[in-house]
């Protein structure tokens, strides 16, 4: 990760903007929300990634990951 994450961030925003269907950028993104705590809005970049032509195994296992850290077992027993 680069040193300044504000600035990851938003070149993350900035390549999801130009690039609805990029599912790098989203999890990538998710990484920095979640080390902040920020889980929900984690999860829901890792449902937008899941969304995508692009989905991974690992976006499906950072996603589970993210809700159990919520505390959401039921949720994360789903994720398909």
């Amino acid at each position: 990760m680069l040193l300044d994450e504000p600035a990851e961030e938003g070149a993350y925003r900035q390549v999801l903007e130009a690039y609805p269907d990029d599912a790098t950028a989203p999890k990538n993104r998710s990484l920095i929300l979640e080390k902040r705590g920020e889980f929900a809005e984690a999860a829901g970049m890792l449902e937008h990634a899941l969304s995508t032509p692009n989905q991974t195994r690992v976006q499906y296992l950072n996603l589970i990951e993210v809700l159990l850290r919520q505390g959401l077992a039921d949720s994360a027993q789903v994720v398909q």
